[in-house]
C-alpha cells in the first residue's frame, strides 16, 4: 500500500463518491456486498452523504440489506454513467470528498486518515483507488509519497497491533483473503488462550454462516446471557457437567457475537455494555454456586475447608477486578496489555474460560473440589501479578507498548 498526498487543503469531509462500475463491487463479504460494506464504514466514520457511481440503473435495495438504515445514518443516492468511465464522471462538488473504488476492502483507519488529513491523499492498490480530493479530476494530480506508518497499527478496541490494509478484490481468492484479514483484525489479541487458539476457526466459520441471515449480534448476546445465567442453577444444585457444558456454549457465543457485530458493522454501545456488566454478575454467581453446593450451604462457616477456599477465591476475584479497573481509571490504559509481558500473561490469567477448563479437568477426574482449588490458586497468582504490575509500572516510567504507534 502506498499513500500519496500533495499540498495542504482545508479539512472537513462530509460526503463520498463510491465508484461501483466494476463487477466486484457487488461481490459478497460477511453477508453484504462490498459496496454496502463500504457505505457502512463511511457512516461509522461520520460521512453523512454518499453518491454511488454505477454503470446501470440501481436502487438502494439492489445492493444493501434490509437492516441497512437501522445501522447507518448515511444518505445514499445513485448516479448512472457510461460503462468505462470512472472518476472523470464524478459530478462537480464544493469542498472536499472521499473518492473510493467499491471493489476494494479497506481498513476503517485508512478511511479515517483520509477524512481527517488536510491533504489530497490517496492509496494505490492494483490500479484501484481510495482517496480524498477537492475535485473530480483527482487521479491526474501529481503527489508526494507519504509513508503508511502515519496510520497507527494499534487497535484499542481489540488490544492488538494490526497493519492497516487495502485489498483490491479481483477474484474469489481475493475475497477469501479479505475474509481472513478482516476477521483477524476484529479478533481480540489480549485474551485467554481458549478464545485465542481454540475458538478462533470455529468462530470464523459460525460468523460466516450466520452473517447473511437476519440473526443480529444482540440476539447472539442474549442467547449467550441466557446460557450464562441459566448455568447458575446447576452450579448451585451440583449438576456440574450441565453447568460446565452450558458455560462453554455461552463462552463460544460470547466470542461469536462481538466478531459478528464488527465484521457486519452492527456494533452498539448498549450491547457492549450489557456484555461486560453481565460477565461480572454471572461469573460471581457461578463461583458462589460452586462453593455453596460443595460446602453443603455452609459458605459462612469458616471452620469448613471448602468455605475457606471459596472465601479466598471470591476475595481474589473481587480484588483483581478492582485493581485492573482502578489502573485503567488512573492511567487511561488497560493493565492487560501495557507491555509485551502484560500482553503475554493476559493469555494465561484466571478468568471465565480457564475456570471452565478447571471444572472440566476436575469432572474428568471425578472430583469437583479439584476445580475449586485449581481456580482459586490461579486467581491468587493472577492477583499477585497484577498487584506487582500496578505498583511497578507507574514507578518505572514505562510507556504503553503502542503509545507511539
Amino acid at each position: 500500500m502506498i499513500i500519496k498526498s500533495n499540498s495542504e487543503i482545508p479539512r472537513g469531509v462530509s460526503r463520498a463518491y463510491v465508484i461501483a462500475t466494476g463487477r466486484f463491487a457487488m461481490a459478497n463479504l460477511w453477508g453484504m456486498t462490498l459496496l454496502e460494506r463500504l457505505l457502512r464504514q463511511l457512516s461509522q466514520i461520520g460521512i453523512d452523504q454518499a453518491s454511488v457511481i454505477c454503470g446501470s440503473p440501481l436502487q438502494l435495495q439492489d445492493f444493501v440489506r434490509r437492516d441497512f438504515s437501522k445501522w447507518t445514518k448515511i444518505r445514499v443516492d445513485t448516479v448512472e454513467i457510461d460503462q468505462g468511465s470512472t472518476e472523470r464522471s464524478i459530478p462537480a462538488f464544493n469542498g472536499r470528498a472521499l473518492v473510493i473504488d467499491a471493489g476494494v476492502v479497506v481498513d476503517n483507519r485508512i478511511l479515517e486518515y483520509l477524512k481527517e488529513t488536510g491533504r489530497d491523499t490517496r492509496c494505490d492498490m492494483d490500479n484501484r483507488f481510495v482517496g480524498a480530493t477537492t475535485h473530480a479530476g483527482y487521479l491526474d494530480n501529481a503527489a508526494e509519497l507519504v509513508h503508511e506508518s502515519d496510520i497507527s497499527t494499534y487497535i484499542q478496541a481489540t488490544r492488538k497491533r494490526v497493519s492497516a490494509f487495502v485489498i483490491a478484490v479481483n477474484s474469489g481468492e481475493d475475497l477469501r483473503l479479505a475474509e481472513k484479514i478482516t476477521f483477524a483484525a476484529v479478533y481480540k489479541g489480549a485474551t485467554d488462550f481458549i478464545t485465542k487458539y481454540v475458538f478462533y476457526l470455529p468462530a470464523r466459520w459460525v460468523v460466516r454462516m450466520i452473517s447473511p441471515t437476519a440473526i443480529t449480534p444482540n440476539q447472539v448476546t442474549l442467547l449467550s446471557m441466557l446460557l450464562s445465567f441459566g448455568a447458575i442453577v446447576p452450579f448451585f444444585t451440583g449438576h456440574y457437567w450441565v453447568a460446565t457444558i452450558m458455560g462453554f456454549a455461552m463462552a463460544f457465543l460470547d466470542t461469536v457475537d462481538g466478531k459478528l457485530a464488527r465484521v457486519t458493522m452492527r456494533t452498539s454501545r448498549s450491547g457492549d455494555l450489557l456484555d461486560h456488566v453481565s460477565d461480572f454478575v454471572y461469573l460471581l454467581a457461578w463461583y458462589i454456586g460452586l462453593g455453596w453446593s460443595l460446602s453443603g450451604g455452609a459458605l459462612l462457616d469458616m471452620s469448613n475447608q471448602i468455605a475457606q477456599i471459596h472465601a479466598l477465591l471470591i476475595a481474589s476475584f473481587l480484588a483483581d477486578k478492582i485493581a485492573t479497573g482502578l489502573y485503567k481509571r488512573l492511567y487511561g490504559y488497560e493493565l492487560h496489555d501495557y507491555t509485551r509481558l502484560d500482553y503475554s500473561v493476559r493469555i494465561f490469567i484466571a478468568r471465565r474460560n480457564p475456570f471452565l477448563l478447571c471444572m472440566l479437568i476436575a469432572l474428568i477426574l471425578g472430583d469437583a473440589e479439584i476445580g475449586l482449588i485449581l481456580i482459586t490458586v490461579w486467581y491468587v497468582l493472577t492477583l499477585a501479578f497484577h498487584l506487582m504490575r500496578f505498583i511497578y509500572l507507574p514507578m518505572s516510567g514505562e510507556k504503553h507498548q503502542y503509545e507511539s504507534s
